[in-house]
C-alpha cells in the first residue's frame, strides 16, 4: 500500500478520478486538508502550553498556585525554578538517583556535572557540587539556590557545605582563547569564565 500524501489529498485518489484544482474532488479534499492542518496546529499549541518550561506570566502563576509556591517578586525564570523544585521534591523518593534527577531537572544540568558527597556523621551531606553556570542562569541568589537544594534533599538530611564549581581556568598556551574559561574579553564583549563558590552549612 502506497504512503498517504498529506500535502495534497486528491493525489491519494485512483487515477480514474479527476484531480484538477477546479474539480470538486480537489476542493473537498483540500478543505479537509486545511481543517486537519489547523487542528494539528491547535493540538501542538496546547501541547506546548502544557510544557511548564514554555509557560510565562499568568499561566506560570497557575502552576505555582497548583503546587503551593508563591511568586512574590520573583521573575518568570526564578519562579519556574522554584516551581520545578517543588514538583520534583514531591516526586522524589529520597534515594540518591531521585535526588540527583531532582537537581538536574531544577537547575537544567547534566548528572555528570553534579556530585553529592556524603558526610561521616549520619543524616548529613558533606557537599553538593553543582556547576556555577547553572546557578547564574537560574537568576537566583546563591543563598536562594542553597535553600532550594536543601529542599530537594530527603527530610531529615542537612547539607554541610555548598560547592559551586566555576569554569575559570588559565590557558595552556599564549594563543589559546575561550569564551567560557578565561578572563573577560572587554574588546569582544564575551564574559569569560566563572569563579567557583564555597559556602559552609549551618
Amino acid at each position: 500500500m502506497s504512503e498517504f500524501i498529506r500535502d495534497n489529498h486528491v493525489n491519494n485518489l485512483p487515477d480514474c478520478y479527476c484531480k484538477s484544482k477546479n474539480s470538486n474532488n480537489f476542493k473537498l479534499l483540500e478543505l479537509e486538508r486545511l481543517t486537519l492542518s489547523d487542528f494539528r496546529k491547535t493540538l501542538q499549541e496546547l501541547y506546548d502550553i502544557l510544557d511548564i518550561n514554555n509557560t510565562k506570566g499568568i499561566t506560570l502563576d497557575y502552576y505555582g498556585d497548583t503546587v503551593g509556591v508563591e511568586r512574590g517578586n520573583l521573575t518568570d525564570t526564578q519562579y519556574l525554578i522554584m516551581i520545578k523544585a517543588k514538583i520534583v521534591h514531591n516526586l522524589s523518593n529520597g534515594s540518591y538517583p531521585s535526588v540527583l534527577n531532582a537537581l538536574c531537572s531544577t537547575f537544567n544540568c547534566h548528572p555528570s556535572e553534579i556530585s553529592i558527597i556524603e558526610a561521616d556523621e549520619p543524616c548529613k551531606v558533606k557537599a553538593v557540587v553543582l556547576p556555577l553556570g547553572s546557578i547564574v542562569s537560574s537568576g537566583l541568589s546563591i543563598d536562594k539556590c542553597s535553600e532550594v537544594i536543601n529542599q530537594l534533599l530527603p527530610t531529615g538530611i542537612s547539607l554541610d557545605t555548598y560547592l559551586y564549581e566555576g569554569t575559570f581556568m588559565f590557558a595552556e598556551s599564549e594563543n589559546e582563547h575561550s569564551n567560557d574559561n578565561g578572563f573577560s574579553d572587554f574588546e569582544g564583549g564575551t564574559i569569560g569564565g566563572y569563579l567557583g563558590y564555597v559556602q559552609g552549612g549551618n
